[in-house]
């Protein structure tokens, strides 16, 4: 039997609690885009072209010192045209997983365009079969809280408020 690491458990427990479609796309680093900054440098690149923004997760490489693997929330884009997806997001670790998630998006415009904005608000952490998010908000430290669903108003409780 292969062992999953979190990306098997991440998919089945997101894709029930959300409506929108996952799936695991390949993406095209091009570069051009600045550090931490991936919903500007998608924005950016979806205004000067026929460019999509596409909002989802990263699913980085498996960490097994610590057990767990990272799911960070990220942003990127999509070419029609070429029928690729790219991003110019630098310092992307190799090996990491693009699922898309556009339900990040629609949350987006529909409830708190702010706090979205901010290039990653909400890495969820799965490790010894438990889900935990850590919230990234501008001026506020750090904290990390257990996870009993994977639905957006309990990712995104400040959305909610």
């Amino acid at each position: 039997m292969i062992a999953d690491n979190g990306l098997v458990a991440f998919m089945a427990r997101r894709q029930a609690d959300t409506e929108s479609l996952l799936d695991i796309v390949s993406v095209k680093w091009v570069g051009g885009g600045r550090p931490n900054a991936c919903f500007q440098n998608a924005q950016a690149l979806a205004s000067s072209k026929d460019v999509k923004v596409v909002s989802g997760w990263l699913a980085l490489p498996f960490d097994p010192e610590h057990n767990a693997r990272h799911f960070v929330q990220h942003w990127w884009n999509y070419m029609p045209a070429l029928k690729q997806f790219v991003d110019i997001t630098p310092e992307i670790e190799d090996g990491s997983i693009y699922i898309p998630d556009l339900s990040i998006a629609r949350l987006c415009v529909l409830k708190n365009h702010e706090f979205q904005t901010q290039c990653i608000s909400t890495t969820i952490v799965y490790g010894n079969g438990v889900f935990y998010a850590v919230d990234h908000s501008k001026g506020q430290d750090e904290n990390s809280r257990v996870l009993t669903s994977l639905k957006d108003d309990e990712l995104f409780p400040q959305c909610f408020a």
